[in-house]
């Protein structure tokens, strides 16, 4: 079913994905302990503003980039002019609300802050087109290098500003350094160039897919961030680093899985979307290899979360650990989502896409508010809730195109679940008594976690292995 050029790309971008979570987390744990939750919950105030530049300079002519098969010079050629001139766009608005962004928060350091940030969404669309074109033609070793590269040497960056004393600036000074070593490595790798050409028609015809896309990324990020302006308002600095300390916690699994999904699920489904059974079969494959590979991170993460704040962050973080282990179930439950989605995109679905995204989000919006109530616990209840919701509306339409639906999906599920609560159960079992310290005990848990689930997998899913693997 996949050829050994898919076969490829999901393997690079695993390993992409994979050394992306490692730096990340390396790089994160030496400036959180020297940086404190303060400092992050600062900058993450800003969170929600420059992730809707950043959505309206794509303006999701990168996803259309990808998904249409006749794009040619001209195409690429305006849709880089566009981006760049939205981009510069965002980052004058950025620069000009910097002042009533810091009197609403009290915080007078976010308005350069703000300018800098802003400054960042502009330097992302220089190379937007070379990254959609690696990605249209499955180039993730290339993509692979450049982000490791380039995060790499942000990082570094970062911890040697942050030992010197710049706080919130070591964070700031992090993002636009891999932006710009992003860029200019595209520019290297790529032979493509922008003509001095601006098409209506390019615009038009790209903007009657990516502008549903735009609509439905700008919803989805106010749902995902709006959080930092409510938080930070209402419970300070230190809550909201608390919380988006917890949140980033969560992501490294599921960026690491839903991202390999993500950035090869679209391409694949879209290069087989004029087969209903072909996809329907990928989709199976897919939603039990994310089943199987979420499951145990999952439960695992929401068993070991005391332990693992304790001796990676430190006790000054100690406060993360309840939203931890309740956000696990949203890395357990965001890859399936991207599986859906992911198809009814592939099919050419992006009007329904985004209306779903409206209905979507507008629930989930309800859901925050209500979890607000109850501070950060409350907030991080209102998430996962939010986002079994969403599972069953993405997967109802799933169930219409191609009769794969929540119910079917469920059964290929109910098995890993089932596994994965029973080694939740073993882990926590083998960590009573395990010994004084929170190492000894993490250790244990560890070990006891992987055991068990090498067994269920041994027992249960051998002879299937190897088609999962074949997928990424």
């Amino acid at each position: 079913m996949f050829s050994t050029r898919t076969k490829n790309a999901a393997a690079w971008s695993t390993i992409e994905s994979l050394f992306r979570q490692l730096i990340a987390f390396g790089v994160g744990v030496v400036l959180a302990r020297q940086l404190g939750p303060e400092t992050y919950g600062t900058i993450a105030v800003l969170y929600l503003f420059t992730g809707i530049a950043t959505v309206f300079a794509d303006a999701g002519f990168g996803a259309a980039i990808i998904q249409r098969r006749d794009i040619d010079d001209t195409d690429l050629s305006t849709v880089f002019w566009f981006n760049l001139t939205i981009g510069g766009a965002m980052a004058m608005c950025l620069c000009i609300t910097s002042g009533w962004i810091s009197k609403f928060y009290e915080m007078p350091i976010l308005r350069p802050l703000t300018c800098l940030m802003g400054f960042n969404v502009f330097l992302s669309t220089l190379g937007s087109v070379q990254a959609s074109r690696l990605q249209k033609n499955l180039a993730f070793k290339n993509l692979a290098l450049i982000n490791l590269i380039a995060m790499s040497i942000a990082g570094a960056l970062a911890i040697g500003m942050a030992y010197r004393g710049y706080g919130v600036w070591s964070l700031a000074t992090q993002s636009i350094a891999a932006t710009s070593i992003t860029v200019l490595l595209l520019w290297a790798d790529s032979p493509w160039r922008p003509d001095f050409t601006f098409s209506r028609a390019s615009l038009r015809k790209l903007f009657a897919f990516g502008g549903y896309l735009l609509a439905s990324a700008i919803l989805a990020v106010t749902y995902e961030r709006a959080y930092t302006i409510f938080v930070g308002k209402l419970f300070g600095p230190s809550q909201l680093g608390f919380y988006d300390r917890a949140t980033r916690i969560q992501q490294m699994p599921q960026s690491l899985i839903a991202g390999v999904v993500n950035r090869i699920a679209f391409p694949l489904f879209s290069s087989i979307n004029d087969d209903v059974a072909a996809l329907r079969d990928a989709a199976r494959t897919a939603i039990t290899s994310c089943a199987l590979t979420a499951t145990p991170v999952a439960f695992g993460l929401s068993a070991t979360a005391n332990e693992i704040i304790a001796v990676v962050f430190g006790e000054a973080w100690l406060p993360t650990v309840p939203i931890v282990q309740i956000l696990a179930f949203v890395a357990l439950l965001y890859p399936l989502q991207v599986v859906n989605l992911s198809l009814l995109k592939a099919q050419g679905h992006s009007h329904l896409f985004f209306r779903l995204e409206v209905i979507k989000k507008l629930v989930g919006i309800a859901f925050l508010a209500a979890g607000l109530l109850w501070g950060i616990v409350g907030l991080a209840f209102a998430q996962v809730i939010s986002s079994i919701t969403f599972l069953a509306i993405n997967s109802w339409y799933t169930g219409k195109f191609m009769e794969y639906g929540f119910l079917d999906q469920a059964k290929d599920m109910a098995l890993p679940f089932v596994m994965g609560l029973l080694m939740a159960v073993t882990v926590g079992l083998a960590g009573n008594g395990a010994g004084e310290t929170p190492l000894a005990s993490l250790v244990v848990k560890v070990l006891a976690g992987v055991t068990t689930w090498s067994i269920f997998l041994l027992i249960v899913y051998r002879k299937r292995l190897p088609t999962f693997a074949s997928v990424g």
